[in-house]
């Protein structure tokens, strides 16, 4: 539970949840340790995972295969969340990767676990709205 303590905080600022809801939440993540230069997604995958970030650094970037050049969308550190988002959505191949650039460890929570979360409440509902609001602002 310490060791997550950090995504539950941040949740917290945006939909308090529940004792049933945060046990819920604790249940279905999974933490995930990954060495630097470990892809978390690699370009042609398709992504059924969001992460967020407890401990390193992860870049998403893509290649331009026309200008032959590697392309860094952005990196994230402790307290972010990173997936592809286009891919996540549409459960199409993702044009972009996310590789870890230090030693890092993630929470992981899969598609289907998110939306069972949201089935059962609709704080979490409300947590994806604004998380995703939040990325499209970074993103733009």
């Amino acid at each position: 539970m310490q060791e997550i303590s950090s995504l539950l905080e941040l949740i917290h600022t945006i939909q308090p949840l529940s004792e049933t809801e945060r046990e819920s939440l604790v249940e279905t993540i999974k933490i995930q340790h990954y060495k630097k230069h470990t892809y978390l997604l690699q370009a042609g995958q398709v992504s059924d995972t969001v992460f967020f970030v407890l401990k390193g650094l992860v870049r998403a970037y893509h290649h331009d295969i026309n200008l032959k050049v590697e392309t860094t969308a952005w990196f994230i550190n402790e307290g972010g969340f990173i997936y592809s988002v286009s891919s996540f959505v549409n459960q199409k191949p993702s044009f972009e990767s996310i590789v870890a650039e230090e030693d890092s460890t993630v929470i992981a929570l899969n598609k289907a676990d998110l939306y069972s979360l949201v089935e059962k409440s609709s704080a979490f509902g409300k947590i994806a709205l604004v998380l995703t609001e939040q990325y499209i602002a970074i993103y733009d």
